[in-house]
């Protein structure tokens, strides 16, 4: 039993020392350790992307449009064109156009993607979004579809900038959400601070 407990079978798992390791890594790379002036990688990013520039902006309304029963497709169609010349240049902007429907509204719908390069190449695409698909489902898959071709294509396009164009009120309801969502953290942090605030009162006791 001595000579049992004294020499453990080749099975059981060897223990190693954590400060061992280090010492043996150390050893084994003593050609690379003499070199001077390595410069220390960076952890992150000095300005994290989302903190230069907005990844998202959305905008609700075309400028000079107040309402669309109010003028004719023409006068539509000329002051849409102008603000996007004005904000969106198509020499420097992937410009991104959207748009889905279902038949009756509730059936066989289908969206479609038509995007203008900046070298005024196109790109076309057009998916069926099911039998049963109501606009609103269309009209998000058309938006799905174009980010889908955008990640794909923009890698190879240096500082691509994109704007999507839709007639869907899907961008109003986000940016609602962002809004709402935004409200609720400031009430917490207000609900937070005045928790701290709250001055707790000591009970003496008699000794």
């Amino acid at each position: 039993m001595h000579s049992r407990m004294k020499d453990p079978n080749k099975g059981r798992l060897k223990r190693s020392s954590f400060s061992r390791e280090p010492k043996l890594i150390e050893q084994g790379n003593q050609s690379i350790l003499g070199i001077k002036n390595i410069t220390p990688l960076e952890t992150h990013a000095p300005t994290p992307p989302w903190e230069e520039e907005p990844m998202i902006i959305i905008h609700r309304h075309i400028t000079n449009i107040e309402s669309k029963s109010k003028c004719s497709d023409l006068e539509l169609k000329e002051l849409t064109c102008a603000y996007l010349d004005k904000n969106f240049p198509a020499k420097e902007w992937i410009r991104v156009y959207t748009d889905g429907s279902a038949e009756e509204a509730v059936t066989n719908g289908g969206s479609g993607v038509y995007i203008e390069m900046p070298n005024q190449e196109t790109i076309e695409s057009s998916i069926p979004t099911g039998t049963h698909c109501s606009n609103y489902k269309a009209e998000l898959e058309a938006i799905k579809e174009a980010l889908t071709i955008l990640e794909r294509i923009t890698p190879s396009i240096p500082k691509a900038r994109a704007v999507l164009l839709s007639d869907s009120r899907l961008g109003s309801e986000f940016e609602e959400s962002v809004g709402e969502r935004e409200e609720e953290e400031e009430e917490e942090e207000e609900e937070e601070e005045e928790e701290d605030n709250v001055c707790q009162e000591s009970i003496p006791t008699n000794v």
